[in-house]
């Protein structure tokens, strides 16, 4: 009886795996390797293998053995949306059937298997997953000189964010990507979502300046993480994040350690991204952001007094809109020898 496997993605519902490489027992690939549909699915025939355990190997079109940075997708067509993880799973087959599913040591980073043998349900780990909002062979590596960290606020659900970068929102300004995303998982993973030379839409518009440059959007990049706001940041995820940026940095000499801000830091309006709680002393203790040099300062009276606490400080975008009390802080927090969990950078 012949076998039905459905591979999809694992972060997004509904999201199929196209053109992905059904092997057994590590057969190399030729024309005749059976592959998935438009829907994710493919039929294999499982009535000549042994009794017994097998190995299945899924080969998505698109994959890679590198660590998701610098070196991920960035030669790939605007027509390609997605890569994967390549993954192997275990099967037990009696008289053609097959009786279970599992996965396998050392494939937890790859992706899953879900229940049922026919079909038998894969899940990928997706390592690009494009988004259409960009602007897509934008700059040099040389022009890259920013790093911009966001919090996703809302929730720690990746596949949700990774749908949204994605799709057409009904408000054009609600149209966003990032160049990264980095999951909350307890082995936190990666996502591309915009190459490193596209210019992500992730921090506002041209009226955001880092140092007198105007739109940060043109040279930096940015990386999302799910993380849902006022809670504390789990280890392993700021791990990933300090993983990531040292891949940028090694990768693009222009970008120096301390131009590694907050989206707050260049969208100054009342919002906290990535958090007051967002460790900024995990990064400096690797020589990463504004690390202190010297003595601690004073921001009260510096730009008018914008980065006192309490002080009833202009918000909004275009209009006199005030701060809540104590809101304009979010601003300088991790500028300020009492923020807390660290000093000033």
């Amino acid at each position: 009886m012949p076998t039905q496997i459905q591979v999809m993605n694992r972060y997004v519902p509904g999201d199929p795996v196209v053109g992905a490489a059904i092997t057994f027992d590590h057969d190399n690939e030729d024309a005749k390797t059976p592959r998935t549909a438009a829907n994710g699915f493919v039929t294999v025939s499982t009535e000549g293998l042994s009794d017994g355990n097998h190995v299945v190997r899924i080969t998505p079109r698109y994959t890679s053995d590198l660590q998701v940075g610098p070196d991920i997708a960035e030669d790939l067509a605007v027509s390609v949306t997605r890569m994967f993880r390549l993954l192997e799973v275990g099967i037990a087959v009696l008289k053609g059937k097959v009786q279970a599913v599992n996965s396998l040591p050392g494939q937890q980073s790859r992706g899953t298997v879900a229940a049922g043998t026919n079909p038998v349900r894969v899940l990928l780990q997706p390592m690009y997953h494009r988004s259409p909002h960009q602007n897509p062979n934008f700059r040099t590596h040389e022009k890259i000189t920013l790093i911009a960290v966001h919090q996703t606020a809302g929730s720690t659900n990746i596949g949700g964010t990774l749908t949204w970068f994605e799709n057409q929102q009904a408000n054009p300004n609600d149209n966003v990507s990032s160049n990264y995303v980095i999951s909350a998982e307890a082995n936190p993973q990666v996502v591309k979502v915009v190459q490193d030379t596209s210019r992500a839409w992730h921090a506002g518009g041209p009226g955001q300046t880092w140092w007198g440059e105007a739109d940060v959007n043109n040279f930096a990049i940015g990386i999302e993480l799910s993380h849902k706001a006022k809670t504390p940041w789990p280890d392993a995820q700021i791990g990933a994040l300090i993983g990531l940026l040292e891949m940028l940095l090694n990768a693009y000499p222009s970008i120096k350690p301390h131009r590694i801000v907050g989206h707050t830091d260049v969208l100054l309006i009342d919002r906290d991204c990535p958090g007051l709680e967002f460790d900024w002393a995990a990064l400096e203790k690797f020589g990463l952001g504004m690390v202190p040099n010297g003595g601690a300062i004073s921001l009260d009276d510096a730009y008018g007094g914008f980065f006192a606490y309490d002080q009833p400080v202009t918000c909004g975008k275009t209009t006199a809109t005030p701060c809540a009390s104590g809101a304009a802080a979010t601003h300088g927090r991790h500028l300020r020898p009492s923020r807390a969990p660290s000093s000033i950078r």
